[in-house]
């Protein structure tokens, strides 16, 4: 295990890559070398291929094995195990959202459909949505923004990470250990940032993933969990990924507005709600998925994060949660939009304090 210091550095060592012990399993395929090439042809309109672009071709194959045809018997079997049975029978590359809902119970019973009919009628009712995203099919709740992948740029780190292919398993291995992955067989010092080390100690990985370039499952492996990285030289720097701020979502218009009674039965429903270090942004989207009502921020930046893990609560004990922990206030606006409204912060004291002077905490001006 790696011990955290401020930051995190995992240098390479100068011996061959050694065996990891523990619940980290690891299959390395690397990409053969290249060998002696012709000269180029003169300069001609270039048009990525998908054997030139990674992406491209890991698209291509992922939207083939959609189409292929199968059968299919689920009675109650778990989401997780629903997606480690399609990766056994297709051989796709799938990645499960950790914040997903991977208890979510799926009952089917399908004769000579399409995998991609299989996954539709699976994920509907579970909040999870699916995508191709660095080379695999992921599986992710509804709402959750991953953010760009990074480019692995023309740098010593990005040429090495953008080249080599790796086939790995990860059943539920420590964040910290599949950095060293990233680390024995990149060669290169991986550096996790200060704050980004809370969450590499705390989070554990579970992927399956074969022959995707190691920028590719870097990034799944980064972004899953609320982080991500970049080259710097000779090191490859894992950080803190920081949401793509969001705009606010204009008034509801009239027409299909909520009834006064609808928008009290869904403030009433039990909701889960689960945001680990993310933004009031991220809060919204899953505020908006479990109640069906639309809401929108007011002075909420990027800057204003929060944790929350809540289960079966009513949505309004929820609001009022969030607003004593955040200083804010929440209403309902005709028409049924939901609107959270952030009060400013005392420069002296940091507690909100609103357009209120002095400050009702420390009595600043």
């Amino acid at each position: 295990m790696i011990r955290a210091v401020s930051p995190m550095r995992l240098t390479p060592r100068p011996t061959a890559v050694r065996p990891i012990v523990g619940p980290l399993l690891v299959l390395i395929a690397l990409a053969p070398a290249s060998a002696q090439q012709k000269p180029p042809p003169p300069p001609a309109p270039a048009t990525a291929s998908p054997a030139d672009d990674p992406e491209q071709a890991a698209r291509a194959e992922i939207e083939a094995g959609l189409d292929r045809r199968l059968s299919v018997r689920f009675d109650a079997t778990p989401l997780e195990e629903v997606v480690a049975f399609v990766q056994e029978v297709t051989g796709l590359n799938v990645a499960l959202d950790p914040d997903a809902a991977v208890d979510h119970p799926v009952t089917l019973a399908l004769e000579d459909v399409t995998l991609r009919a299989v996954l539709d009628q699976a994920l509907a009712g579970s909040g999870v949505q699916m995508r191709v995203w660095s080379g695999a099919l992921v599986l992710t709740r509804r709402g959750k923004d991953l953010g760009d992948p990074p480019r692995s740029g023309a740098d010593a780190a990005g040429v090495v990470a953008a080249s080599r292919k790796v086939t790995l398993r990860f059943p539920e291995t420590p964040l910290t250990e599949a950095l060293e992955f990233v680390r024995d067989v990149s060669g290169l010092e991986v550096q996790v940032d200060a704050g980004a080390q809370r969450r590499a100690e705390q989070a554990l990985v579970r992927l399956r993933l074969r022959d995707l370039t190691l920028a590719q499952a870097l990034t799944l492996i980064t972004h899953l969990h609320g982080l991500t990285w970049r080259p710097d030289g000779e090191r490859i720097v894992v950080e803190r990924r920081r949401p793509r701020e969001r705009p606010v979502a204009p008034p509801a218009a009239p027409a299909g507005a909520l009834t006064k009674q609808e928008v009290e039965a869904r403030l009433a429903a039990p909701v889960t709600l689960r945001v680990d270090d993310g933004t009031l942004f991220d809060l919204a989207a899953q505020v908006e998925a479990r109640s069906g009502l639309r809401v929108r921020l007011e002075n909420a930046g990027k800057d204003d994060l929060v944790s929350l893990h809540l289960e079966g609560t009513p949505l309004r004990e929820a609001l009022d949660l969030v607003c004593d922990v955040q200083g804010a206030r929440w209403s309902v606006e005709e028409g049924g939009v939901l609107v959270l409204r952030v009060f400013t912060r005392c420069e002296t004291c940091g507690e909100p304090r609103g357009n209120v002077s002095p400050c009702p905490s420390c009595g600043a001006r």
